[in-house]
């Protein structure tokens, strides 16, 4: 994997030990302390998160505003596009950091590890590619690509090529309010949706109890399985098949009943 070949890793909208198995093993068994790895997700990887040299949580559906303001932390005053360089400083740091919920200092930290690399490979996940608004991330990945020492690629190893393209302005985050599920490609435990003791608490679940979610795919009948590992409101629900659509939704969950 050539895009692991660089002193700073960049990941975002991926979670490691779901979405890839050998990426997941490389940041587990990363010996070099001159590489640096920083995530940027909707959630904690328990698996990989001692791995990492910073990770930076943002609201699901963030990735949009999350990545406008990076592009604007990581080139500064240096766009030689004078449009690119008037839509970026119109960009309003402090709502969008309140919105995406990284902090200004998180970007700031961010865009020093980058300054401070030669080489930095910047990997994007699927939730960039089949998000509502990828049009508009795929002009700011080509922005990104502009630096001569970032290569902007996904999982897949194909790389984003640099353009001139100007992006649209930025759409209002949609509320995610509620119980929300993850979905993710696995040959095993369909039958079961992983959540944090947060996420029992809001949608009312009991270890082992079956439960009906409410989703825009129908009824989907699984045994809740709380994971103490999981952090927040977001549960972890296995799918046979990889949807070609954003893979977070808010979902009703409700008891089964018994007959």
């Amino acid at each position: 994997m050539k895009y692991l070949q660089a002193d700073l890793i960049i990941l975002m909208g991926i979670y490691p030990s779901l979405d890839h198995e050998m990426l997941r093993e490389f940041i587990q068994t990363k010996t070099s302390r001159d590489q640096k790895i920083i995530l940027l997700n909707t959630m904690e990887d328990s698996k990989i998160v001692d791995g990492l040299d910073l990770l930076c949580r943002y609201e699901v559906g963030a990735e949009e505003s999350v990545l406008a303001l990076l592009v604007k932390y990581l080139f500064a005053q240096d766009l030689d596009d004078v449009a690119l360089q008037n839509y970026f400083d119109a960009l309003d740091d402090g709502y969008i950091c309140a919105e995406c919920n990284i902090g200004e200092e998180e970007f700031a930290t961010i865009a020093d590890m980058v300054h401070g690399s030669k080489k930095i490979s910047f990997i994007v996940g699927k939730d960039l590619q089949v998000h509502p608004q990828s049009e508009n991330i795929q002009i700011l990945l080509e922005i990104l690509a502009r630096s001569s020492k970032i290569c902007v690629t996904n999982l897949l190893g194909e790389t984003y090529v640099k353009s001139n393209r100007l992006p649209c302005a930025l759409q209002e985050l949609k509320s995610f309010d509620g119980t929300v599920v993850m979905r993710y490609v696995s040959s095993t435990d369909l039958d079961c949706l992983f959540g944090s003791n947060q996420f029992a608490i809001a949608s009312k679940s009991k270890p082992n109890e079956s439960i009906l979610i409410h989703s825009k795919e129908g009824v989907l009948q699984k045994t809740f399985v709380l994971d103490e590992k999981l952090k927040g409101t977001i549960a972890l629900m296995p799918v046979a098949k990889e949807a070609v659509s954003y893979r977070y939704e808010v979902v009703k969950i409700t008891k089964r009943e018994v007959q």
